[in-house]
């Protein structure tokens, strides 16, 4: 069951707008549609000796936010309008965090209109937002979730005791040339990913494999000046609208995309169990990669 909606626009103005509890605002919410999934679109083919269609693509668009807010009569009515105004300022960009029984969602849009009643007995007013983005994120810490793979496994750990004076008995760590992480995905959508990596030696030809699909990203190190030393980090990114390869070394970013080759694979997540893992030609243990992906549902 839906609890509130948080509004918060560019000046970083804050107003919780509480089904339960209108008194602390003001503004009793009537009525809020646009939370649930939006509608898609579906382009078919008609074949002129074929009965019914041939699907060709679907695609869903943005989703348009509508709350129809009251004014409490307790307050001053004119007061309580005008500060939608600035609550939510025409063309201006407003944060959304719509609270239910179960989780926190988060999406942003821009306010389309703010439709005041003001001559009526029952004054109030209708406020659209257009939001760009399909579905709403997971608003539980920034809105993603991180998976953390490591070429090596700590081993030490306390107490300890060493045997010899001389002979090395103590086992730090074990370095691993192929590591493997699972990422449980619990969304609607399927999204990219972020994968992040950081470089504590020389690799050559690092790449990321997912297991179930048998797909792969490999990052050719010859097409990389200088290589792939320590103190490169590598970030990738797969998610829809923003597919980049970049490397950070000495505080200057560098697009190395072409490093990857013609065919690439732009990793997505499905429901469930996602087995990602990392190899490198040589120098896999020197890598220490981030899996970071954002948790998306089609509505409240």
């Amino acid at each position: 069951m839906l609890k509130s909606i948080t509004v918060i626009n560019a000046l970083g103005d804050v107003l919780k707008l509480d089904l339960w509890s209108p008194e602390s605002s003001g503004y009793i919410v009537r009525k809020a549609d646009g939370l649930g999934p939006v509608k898609a679109t579906i382009n078919t083919s008609t074949l002129a000796t074929m009965d019914g269609d041939i699907f060709n693509s679907a695609r869903a668009g943005g989703r348009n936010v509508v709350l129809e807010l009251g004014f409490l009569g307790s307050r001053d009515i004119a007061q309580l309008r005008r500060q939608t105004y600035q609550w939510f300022p025409l063309k201006g960009r407003v944060d959304l965090l719509i609270e239910s029984d179960t989780r926190v969602y988060t999406t942003y849009g821009y306010v389309e209109s703010n439709e005041p009643v003001i001559f009526d007995s029952v004054t109030g007013t209708q406020i659209s937002i257009v939001c760009p983005d399909t579905y709403l994120m997971d608003a539980d810490g920034d809105g993603r979730m991180s998976t953390y793979m490591y070429g090596v496994d700590p081993l030490f750990e306390f107490p300890f005791e060493n045997d010899s004076l001389t002979a090395k008995t103590i086992i730090m760590g074990e370095a691993r040339h192929i590591v493997e992480a699972t990422v449980f995905y619990e969304g609607d959508s399927n999204p990219g990913l972020v994968v992040e990596m950081f470089i504590t030696g020389t690799v050559v030809s690092p790449s990321i494999h997912n297991l179930q699909t048998l797909e792969k990203i490999q990052i050719d190190s010859t097409k990389i000046p200088g290589g792939i030393v320590a103190g490169d980090k590598i970030t990738i990114v797969t998610e829809k609208g923003s597919k980049s390869a970049t490397l950070l070394r000495n505080g200057a970013s560098i697009n190395i995309l072409n490093s990857l080759g013609r065919e690439i694979n732009w990793f997505t997540l499905d429901k469930g169990d996602n087995l990602f893992a990392y190899t490198a030609v040589s120098g896999a243990p020197a890598i220490q990669a981030i899996i970071t992906n954002k948790v998306l549902f089609e509505g409240v």
